[in-house]
């Protein structure tokens, strides 16, 4: 019991190892199985299913168990429980052939009795001859029962030397393991020594096995696997240096072949930008075709091709820019100067139209403004003509924005007249419109007896009204004229229209504050009557003009 122990605790340990470091060859595990059923059929044979049956019983469950595990893909486990089925088996039938022994020894000695008992009535030297019979018989069963012992030991023999078989045969699959790894990371090319002396090792290994020399086979075994690999990681080291090197190479090859492509390609996109394609067809078409062979030689990793094929491209681009960029210079200071024409006559025509669009009152409003915006416009004409287009867009733009400038003043002059004569309106006894000049409110009528200056009382209250108008628009300047009709000397009516207009200036000062730096004062007598029959009373009148069109 303590053998068969020492047995399975070895095997085991063996088994382990084994399956931490390799991987069990499908060969090695069907030769197991084939083994462990031979051992229970040879066990059956002696027979030892009466004599060692729990061994027997054992060891067909344990390859029972060994099948299942090989078809559940265990093969360590398989490998193991066949090892150990075919060592009980051996025990079995080493058990077997020793109780058999014990058995006819004990036979031998019972019939040995029986014929002594038997053969005692009869005659004594028929029972001595039996007796020498029986001695020689027993002698005989001895001698078997010694066959029998010297069986087992050998078979015991036998099972130590099958687990040294297995423990040498697992070392040098191990070693072949490595060999074959080695192999696949090509060490017979990239570690030919190394990988050929792991090879001799394990021939070494197997011839050792059998010589039955199982320690040094071992050795021999786990030398091979450590030399397999070694080879294995100098190949694959070789082998990335190598393809380190093949792919920096390869890198190279590439980078050196884009940047020949792109310098092509920029070549070619500045010839497009000179429409190299129609001034120089020819030489465009010759890099295009060159480009794309380049191109096509890059994608299919022939880098060798790219550099050749790009100048190729590069030069016909050169040259096709070289001629098409003259050519398309002198289109383009065509189409400048076409260009610069338009805008000269568009210029022209805008401020001319500008000035249409003004309006036939815009001269009389804005006489400055009309005649410098005229006079640019001619000046625009005249440079346009003699070739100076710029300077023509120049003055043109000038006149607009002059004819421009002058109408929004005129609109706001506009919207502040209408506001102005809107409140004039308020003023009884007197009339407002829109003059050349501004607005004007004009008092006519009895404002002023015949030949008085002083200011009809009744006309105060539009004074104030008149004040508050003047007052909220302060930032135009107001002019005072006095006039008068005929009556008298044209002297004397001189002289009275500028005391009335000056007594309009001071109520209007020092009764209703407004300020007297805006206020102008005039008398003009009997010259500018706006009635046809210069003695019309209606003459008689003070206009107070809001200067909304002057500076």
């Amino acid at each position: 019991m303590k053998y068969k122990l020492m047995v399975f605790l070895l095997f085991c340990a063996v088994v382990f190892l084994y399956g931490c470091s390799a991987k069990i060859d499908l060969a090695v595990l069907e030769s197991s199985l084939s083994e462990a059923q031979s051992a229970i059929t040879t066990a059956r044979n002696v027979p030892a299913e009466g004599l060692a049956n729990q061994q027997l019983v054992k060891a067909e469950r344990l390859l029972a168990d060994a099948r299942r595990a090989r078809e559940y893909g265990n093969r360590r486990e398989c490998l193991e429980l066949a090892f150990q089925a075919k060592m009980e088996a051996k025990i079995a039938a080493a058990q077997s052939r020793r109780m058999m022994a014990e058995r006819r020894i004990e036979k031998l000695t019972a019939e040995k009795v029986k014929a002594d008992l038997s053969r005692m009535a009869h005659q004594v030297i028929a029972a001595q001859a039996r007796q020498a019979i029986a001695q020689r018989k027993a002698e005989v069963a001895q001698k078997n029962a010694e066959t029998a012992r010297l069986e087992a030991v050998s078979a015991r023999a036998e099972a130590a030397r099958q687990i040294q078989i297995s423990k040498v045969e697992l070392a040098i699959a191990k070693a072949e393991l490595a060999l074959k790894s080695a192999s696949e990371a090509e060490a017979p090319t990239y570690s030919t020594s190394l990988f050929t002396d792991a090879q001799k090792l394990v021939s070494s290994a197997r011839s050792l096995l059998s010589q039955d020399k199982f320690d040094q086979a071992i050795d021999t075994a786990i030398e091979a696997e450590q030399q397999a690999h070694q080879a294995r990681v100098a190949a694959i080291a070789s082998a990335e240096a190598i393809r380190r090197n093949i792919q920096a190479a390869k890198q190279r090859a590439f980078t050196e072949a884009k940047v020949a492509l792109t310098k092509a390609q920029v070549a070619v996109e500045r010839a497009d930008e000179v429409n190299a394609s129609m001034y120089a067809e020819e030489l465009y078409q010759k890099a295009q075709q060159a480009l794309a062979q380049a191109d096509n030689a890059l994608k299919s990793e022939q880098y060798e091709r790219v550099p050749a094929l790009a100048a190729q491209a590069e030069l016909h681009a050169n040259n096709a820019w070289e001629i098409a960029a003259v050519k398309e210079q002198e289109r383009k200071a065509k189409e400048a100067k076409e260009e610069l024409i338009a805008r000269a006559k568009d210029a022209i025509f805008i401020a001319r139209d500008t000035i249409i669009q003004a309006g036939s009152d815009f001269p009389k409003f804005f006489p400055e403004s009309f005649a410098k915006a005229q006079a640019g416009i001619d000046a625009a004409d005249k440079a346009y003509n003699a070739g100076n287009f710029e300077q023509a867009i120049t003055l043109a733009k000038q006149s607009t924005a002059e004819i421009t400038e002058a109408l929004e003043k005129a609109r706001a002059v506009r919207e502040a007249e209408s506001a102005i004569i809107k409140a004039g309106q308020a003023i009884a006894n007197a009339k407002t419109e829109r003059t050349e000049r501004g607005v004007v409110i004009r008092f006519s009528g009895d404002v002023f007896d015949s030949g008085s200056v002083d200011v009809n009382p009744k006309y105060f209250l539009d004074l104030q009204i008149l004040a508050n108008i003047l007052k909220q628009y302060s930032h135009y300047r107001v002019a005072i004229e006095g006039h008068t009709d005929r009556s008298g000397s044209s002297q004397r009516n001189l002289e009275l229209s500028q005391k009335r207009a000056e007594n309009i200036f001071r109520y209007l000062v020092d009764k209703q504050g407004v300020s007297e730096d805006r206020l102008i004062k005039a008398g003009y007598g009997d010259k500018r009557p706006i009635f046809p029959n210069p003695k019309d009373q209606r003459n008689r009148r003070i206009d107070v003009v809001i200067l909304t069109r002057q500076k």
